[in-house]
């Protein structure tokens, strides 16, 4: 993106160290196939999953029996989580456990919002956000919500979505500590933002590492350029270094027929 230009995937691969993020829609299988893709070229990587709960730490590092995807996705009860099904999240997973490094959970359940909203509990401190970050991320929030969020609403949701992007960064710069080497953080895209998502967080707490932004952008019929996909991010220029452009997962409407 700040070149404004197309690149090969070998260019892209070439510059994926320090830090990556890798910026999904949810529902897209082939946003997890591209994740998985990169990982396997990625040098020893530490993968980070926003999917998994960070309570569940301890149960992903000793899970019983043989290191499989589906071991983990058993021992989390994954099908309970609220994620989409795990089978569109097999293959990432698959590509994180045969590095045979940690994989990190860096998620914030609804039980650790609610304790957060009510001022209980110890939580990471997010960078604070200049006032075009702040109104970038009101509008996400309203649009995400079809519409639909209140004014009252916007403040509370904007401080867990922050909290979360802090939490995610703490996890990263911890894994880089104990476990060196390269750390990939797998989340939702809105995360994966250079300008007020986690790559804002570690630019702080950890400056002098590499941070290397990917975000997997579902193409529209009325978007013919790179450019035009900015608007949906509230900005002028996509705010990632590289942008990975792939078939939509949907042509349904998420927001029809809820106002």
């Amino acid at each position: 993106m700040a070149e404004r230009r197309f690149v090969d995937e070998a260019t892209l691969r070439a510059a994926l160290h320090g830090y990556v993020f890798l910026g999904e829609q949810h529902d897209n299988a082939d946003h997890h196939r591209l994740e998985a893709r990169l990982l396997g070229v990625i040098d020893r990587p530490t993968v980070v999953f926003e999917m998994l709960d960070r309570s569940s730490q301890a149960t992903i590092d000793h899970l019983p029996g043989e290191r499989t995807a589906d071991a983990l996705a058993a021992a989390v009860d994954w099908s309970s989580s609220g994620w989409p099904p795990f089978d569109l999240y097999r293959p990432v997973v698959v590509a994180a456990l045969a590095t045979g490094r940690p994989l990190r959970a860096a998620g914030l359940n609804r039980r650790d919002a609610r304790a957060l909203l009510a001022g209980e509990g110890s939580w990471p401190v997010p960078r604070p956000l200049g006032p075009d970050a702040s109104r970038s991320l009101d509008e996400e929030l309203v649009a995400s919500h079809c519409g639909m969020a209140t004014a009252a609403q916007l403040a509370p949701m904007g401080r867990i979505q922050r909290t979360r992007d802090a939490l995610m960064a703490e996890v990263m710069r911890e894994a880089r500590t104990v476990d060196g080497g390269n750390v990939v953080l797998v989340a939702g895209s809105g995360h994966a933002r250079r300008d007020r998502g986690v790559p804002y967080d570690l630019a702080a707490s950890d400056p002098g590492v590499p941070r290397v932004s990917v975000a997997f952008v579902e193409v529209a019929r009325a978007l013919a350029t790179a450019e035009a996909y900015a608007e949906r991010w509230n900005e002028q220029v996509l705010p990632f270094d590289f942008v990975w452009f792939t078939p939509r997962a949907t042509d349904k409407d998420p927001c029809a027929g809820m106002h």
